[in-house]
């Protein structure tokens, strides 16, 4: 917990053993003359313990890989699971199933840019979008990105799904 923001952010060991050392002294500092502070200013605060103590502290207080993924309900303001949380809400969100219909990858790829946009979030590079996309689709869908999908020109071959289309999105405000 980073103190002056009141925020969770990854920091070094060195820092975390910092931080300890400072406990130590203000505790140290707070007590009477009659107690003997030796050991809580020369032996708690070596960097042996100081080592232990935050190996201690992170193995009891770190937090699963769940934690922070894309289905949990806690989540960070930027962080590698918020591409997978967008790809679940734009296909719930602006893809629907419809018998008979197919979207190519490419077409998906240009909506999900669009949904992005409105956003006012950060465009995605196509191998990302294709690492979380057909998984999403998977899922919501039952569909599995086929590579046997012909344009509406018969042009070449191209991947995509068949059974779903693209909503129409609401013009941008």
């Amino acid at each position: 917990m980073e103190p002056l923001l009141q925020l969770y952010k990854p920091t070094s060991p060195e820092k975390l053993q910092n931080l300890y050392r400072g406990f130590l002294i203000r505790c140290a500092l707070s007590l009477n003359d009659e107690t003997n502070i030796f050991n809580l200013l020369r032996e708690f605060r070596s960097d042996r313990v100081a080592r232990q103590v935050t190996n201690r502290a992170k193995s009891i207080l770190a937090a699963d890989h769940t934690f922070f993924s894309a289905t949990s309900k806690y989540q960070r303001i930027r962080g590698i699971e918020l591409h997978e949380r967008l790809a679940r809400s734009f296909v719930e969100q602006v893809l629907e199933r419809v018998p008979g219909e197919t979207l190519l990858l490419t077409d998906a790829y240009s909506h999900f840019c669009e949904y992005l946009r409105r956003r006012d979030m950060p465009a995605v590079n196509r191998q990302v979008f294709k690492a979380l996309i057909p998984p999403a689709i998977q899922e919501q869908y039952e569909l599995g990105i086929r590579n046997d999908l012909r344009d509406l020109k018969g042009g070449g071959w191209h991947c995509g799904w068949k059974g779903i289309r693209v909503l129409d999105l609401e013009p941008a405000g």
